[in-house]
């Protein structure tokens, strides 16, 4: 299968390739998520409508890809990919729905996780979008008159809507996501760690600098110390 044909990015690699990835990235990570919110805080906000509407819009992106397969099963069928690829879609907006929702509602600070797959999901859904349109083009001018018009038309009026929802999705989670005021951010126990870790690690590093120093200097004999190439392995530490 070629990566591009006539200047478009198949649906097939779309579909299967670049959505798989999509869904094992954020199934992955965001179950790691969940778990460390669970762990971390009990803590409870109230919903905004701002944060309303981001979880509806997550809910329409997970039934989106299963209302398409229903439409395709009642007119008559699709290629087997886009159904697989439709499950693990719904499989996906799941998961990362449940990310969404426990780290606006225990106040957790906002990950990385989700905005990265949010993104990525943006760019996949406009590049599915810009290839159905090509598609139904082609089924238009009849250079691909091969049957299948009406599930290029099933899968272009989803992608909309789906492309859509992503796009507002993205900009909701990347600058106004923000935890009601009053309400404290919470920082996850993995976190701590890290930066505690990072910042042990940095201590230990300027202890034993300071150490390497003082036993430089005690163990300089006389010459040395006229001469002052001591000095020369002191600096070299910094």
């Amino acid at each position: 299968m070629e990566l591009l044909q006539n200047g478009i990015v198949p649906q097939c690699f779309i579909e299967t390739i670049l959505y798989g990835l999509n869904t094992l990235f954020i199934f992955v990570f965001g179950l790691w998520r969940i778990r460390g919110i669970l762990r971390g805080t009990n803590q409870q906000v109230p919903f905004t409508r701002l944060q309303t509407l981001k979880v509806s819009l997550a809910v329409l992106l997970a039934c989106l890809p299963l209302l398409r397969s229903a439409i395709h099963v009642v007119s008559g069928g699709t290629y087997l990919y886009i159904y697989i690829s439709d499950l693990y879609l719904t499989i996906a907006w799941l998961v990362g729905l449940a990310v969404i929702v426990l780290e606006y509602s225990r106040a957790v600070r906002n990950s990385w996780v989700v905005r990265v797959w949010l993104v990525s999901s943006f760019v996949i859904s406009s590049l599915q979008f810009q290839t159905l349109l090509e598609l139904e083009e082609q089924s238009k001018s009849g250079h691909k008159a091969d049957g299948n018009e009406h599930r290029v038309k099933v899968d272009l009026y989803t992608s909309v809507v789906q492309l859509g929802a992503v796009t507002v999705l993205a900009v909701m989670g990347t600058f106004f996501d923000r935890i009601p005021q009053g309400y404290q951010a919470v920082q996850l126990d993995n976190e701590d760690e890290e930066e505690e870790s990072l910042q042990d690690a940095s201590e230990e590093s300027v202890a034993s600098a300071q150490q390497r120093r003082a036993t430089i200097v005690a163990s300089a004999g006389v010459l040395s110390r006229m001469t002052f190439s001591w000095l020369t392995p002191v600096l070299k530490l910094g």
